[in-house]
């Protein structure tokens, strides 16, 4: 096949010789069992302490933790917390997803490009919906359990709230409606007084859960503040304030949530792993290599003495450091852990799982970096078959797949091979966000130069 005059210019310019070194994202970073990018959170009792099970992610972070949810035949999914049952059909659900991806892409459209943030903010906002999207069962799942919590937490407002309101918010939420149950927890959280942290902590929940990160970031923010010895809305705010990139600001969460999980739980708790896991991740994304170290390595400690050598969060660990030590150009400490991990996500989750997918990702982009093709080839081709059969063939992920393909044989000056890769990334980029998303702009013009 020919290479044509625009991908050649693109592939011979300098600037893009070192963009597609790092094309689609290079390692995936701190990947667990939410992969797709969206998060939750679940309360657990430990004696009498609060705790979560959040770990931070590289592009986002991904949580863990204990979803209660049946469903039936036809995908309708009932949760049930308590006595309180939420139902909404799949089909009501998607189409809401649908009008809300709409919504952000009609903002990004819109958006100034100077404002940086802005359009971050709304580029996390698309990739969380497009990512519950492509597995709607789960997110209704999820979404369900944040309202049946926000469901059982009115019942705790009985002295504050008339009784008919609260039942009438309940009922709202059994149909999927929050704005009654919003302005109750408003109400509470503007009273100031003994509830107004967990108000806010719910109508955080319930905005993040609609994707509404501003709102959320606020309302996390709040009840870290009314709660300072709540290891939950510590972590939360924490989490909600990396994700969006505010990392100073994330920092002294992470470290109240840890020091209040060491004193209550003990220092080799499981909570502590995942404490030490997210300010490692902090540290890395800020450049501080040297911090993120001892608390991977300590998290990974705690993690295999308390679960086992085989354990998924054990991968997790053992991935983050990989990463981290590729990431300082120490690919003989990085290949054994990057390897390690890769076993257990496939013992553990099936070959064909889309974790397993990421951690091929992650070992073809160290051969590749080292210039042992033949080793990276077979591996980004099975991650990209992975990625395709999960997740469908015009998901972003795939795109992502495509373009670090496209890079190893770009690597190997074969261009050919290269640029029908590039291309597909780039139509799927495109029907996935626009062809106004500032993303795809950029991807069409370094194609055209």
């Amino acid at each position: 096949m020919k290479l044509s005059k625009t991908a050649w210019n693109w592939l011979t310019n300098a600037k893009n010789q070192k963009t597609l070194t790092y094309i689609g994202g290079g390692l995936v970073i701190a990947i667990t069992g939410a992969w797709e990018g969206y998060k939750h959170f679940t309360e657990d009792s430990k004696t009498d302490t609060q705790k979560t099970s959040i770990t931070a992610g590289g592009n986002g972070m991904a949580a863990g933790g204990n979803i209660t949810a049946s469903s039936t035949g036809n995908g309708n999914a009932i949760v049930a917390t308590g006595n309180v049952t939420i139902g909404i059909t799949l089909a009501e659900y998607e189409a809401g997803l649908k009008r809300r991806e709409q919504e952000v892409l009609a903002d990004l459209a819109q958006a100034n490009a100077a404002d940086k943030g802005q359009i971050m903010l709304l580029e996390k906002q698309l990739a969380a919906v497009q990512a519950k999207l492509q597995n709607p069962e789960a997110a209704l799942a999820e979404t369900k359990q944040k309202l049946a919590e926000a469901s059982k937490a009115l019942d705790e407002l009985k002295q504050e709230v008339p009784q008919q309101q609260i039942q009438q918010a309940q009922q709202d939420l059994a149909q999927g409606q929050s704005g009654a149950a919003e302005s109750i927890f408003q109400k509470v959280y503007a009273q100031g007084k003994e509830k107004s942290a967990e108000a806010a902590f719910q109508l955080a929940k319930l905005a993040y859960d609609r994707i509404d990160y501003a709102n959320a970031d606020k309302y996390y923010q709040e009840a870290a503040a009314l709660q300072p010895d709540n290891a939950l809305y510590q972590i939360a705010a924490g989490f909600i304030a990396h994700t969006l990139g505010h990392y100073v600001e994330a920092e002294p969460y992470y470290l109240k949530s840890l020091a209040i999980d060491e004193k209550a739980l003990g220092p080799d708790h499981p909570a502590v792993a995942t404490d030490l896991n997210n300010l490692a991740e902090l540290y890395r994304a800020q450049g501080n290599y040297a911090k993120a170290e001892p608390l991977y390595q300590r998290s990974l400690a705690i993690r295999e003495k308390a679960l086992g050598s085989n354990h998924p969060d054990v991968a997790n660990s053992l991935n983050n450091l990989a990463a981290l030590y590729y990431k300082q150009g120490e690919t003989a400490k990085a290949e054994p852990l990057f390897q390690r991990a890769l076993a257990i996500w496939e013992k553990a989750l099936g070959p064909n799982h889309p974790l397993v997918a990421n951690s091929l990702n992650n070992l073809a982009e160290m051969y590749r970096a080292q210039g042992q093709f033949a080793k990276a080839e077979p591996l980004y081709q099975k991650s990209l078959a992975i990625k395709e059969k999960a997740l469908g063939p015009d998901h972003p992920d795939v795109a992502t797949c495509l373009n670090n393909l496209a890079a190893l044989y770009y690597a190997q000056r074969d261009y050919a091979m290269a640029e029908p890769l590039l291309q597909k990334s780039q139509a799927i980029k495109e029907k996935a966000l626009g062809s106004k998303h500032p993303s795809v702009a950029t991807g069409l013009e370094n194609y055209a130069a």
